[in-house]
């Protein structure tokens, strides 16, 4: 018997026990199970490696946050396995990558990975060693961070009604998700960098609170992002000036809100997520909006459901304790459902301010 050639198997342990494996390194891009998940048992290794070589390694280096070594002789051959931790922030080990293979082999590198902690009841994000590597990011490992001050697709509205659908999912629920990204430019050309990510999260509940943790590798060597024409098109609308430029959608559907207002929600921006010398509440995230300018961007939106495009201002508070005129233009995106607008955002020039 052989085990050949050696193989990676990522092993999530949310709980700090083994929930199954959730990529393999021939091919992590393709989901192991219908649900993200795979039984140990069902991998194609001999059942006395999975008992005695693979659940030992993954037990101990989930107790012990580090890297692991085991061996095992097993008809005549001797194998060997290196179980590597993936720690979160939170001080969980979330999953473990476990080679596999002859002790003669090489041990190939695996692909890039991270661990994450949502708590659902503070709104609040903590990553893991490799997680800010996934997404460029400076994020601090172990630090509380407001979702959507770090979760770019997602609005705060979003944050608030995908933690209560989380939350209300049985305990143990999974969820395998496949995500596509764009890392912060790296070249002289402020091109964007995409990437293809996998993840495989469970929505855990204990005494302390009720959290969803997940897993994230990047697949993009194995599953090269495709570029969407809408997002083509904002690229490059991102890049032909200095400023902030999104996409929003929003739904005109006042059944469930109150007045005249209705969800707008940022789904994707290129650029600076915020203007420099904007001031942003760290506790909210949200800029200050001049008295006058409330509820203007609900009126944009009416306006783009009769007119194909439209120019604004809108006046924000700045670090330097004075209001700064904003210049907005507002493309309504054809054929969306719900409607979306691209927005381009830019400093008016105010040499002597407002």
């Amino acid at each position: 018997m052989t085990v050949s050639p050696g193989t990676w198997l990522l092993i999530a342990t949310f709980r700090g026990s083994i929930a199954g494996v959730v990529a393999k390194g021939d091919n992590p891009a393709v989901p192991p199970g219908a649900d993200g998940f795979q039984q140990l048992k069902r991998v194609d290794l001999p059942l006395p490696a999975i008992s005695k070589l693979v659940k030992p390694a993954v037990e101990v280096a989930v107790a012990s946050q580090a890297p692991v070594r085991r061996e095992l002789l097993l008809r005549g051959d001797r194998l060997h396995a290196y179980a590597e931790p993936v720690t979160s922030g939170s001080g969980n080990v979330h999953a473990v990558w476990v080679w596999v293979g002859g002790t003669a082999e090489p041990v190939y590198p695996h692909v890039i990975t991270g661990a994450w902690e949502w708590d659902l009841q503070s709104l609040t994000v903590i990553y893991g060693p490799g997680i800010p590597d996934i997404y460029g990011r400076d994020w601090a490992i172990g630090k509380p961070y407001p979702l959507h001050n770090t979760v770019d697709t997602f609005s705060e509205a979003d944050m608030v009604t995908a933690a209560a659908v989380l939350s209300s999912r049985a305990d143990g629920t999974r969820y395998p998700m496949t995500v596509r990204i764009d890392r912060p430019p790296d070249g002289p050309d402020g091109s964007s960098d995409p990437r293809s990510l996998r993840a495989a999260t469970e929505v855990v509940k204990t005494d302390t609170g009720c959290f969803w943790r997940g897993v994230t590798w990047d697949v993009t060597p194995f599953d090269p992002p495709r570029e969407n024409p809408l997002h083509a098109a904002n690229n490059l609308l991102a890049q032909e000036v200095d400023g902030w430029t999104a996409i929003v959608y929003w739904k005109l559907d006042r059944s469930q809100t109150h007045g005249d207002r209705f969800p707008i929600m940022v789904a994707r921006w290129q650029g600076q997520k915020v203007l420099d010398g904007i001031h942003v509440d760290p506790d909210n995230g949200r800029a200050r909006v001049h008295p006058d300018d409330h509820g203007l961007p609900h009126r944009w939106a009416e306006t783009l459901e009769r007119e194909p495009e439209l120019t604004a201002t809108l006046r924000l508070w700045g670090d330097d304790a004075r209001w700064h005129t904003l210049d907005l233009v507002c493309q309504r995106v054809k054929g969306t459902e719900p409607p979306a607008a691209t927005v381009r955002i830019t400093r008016r020039a105010e040499p002597h301010g407002d």
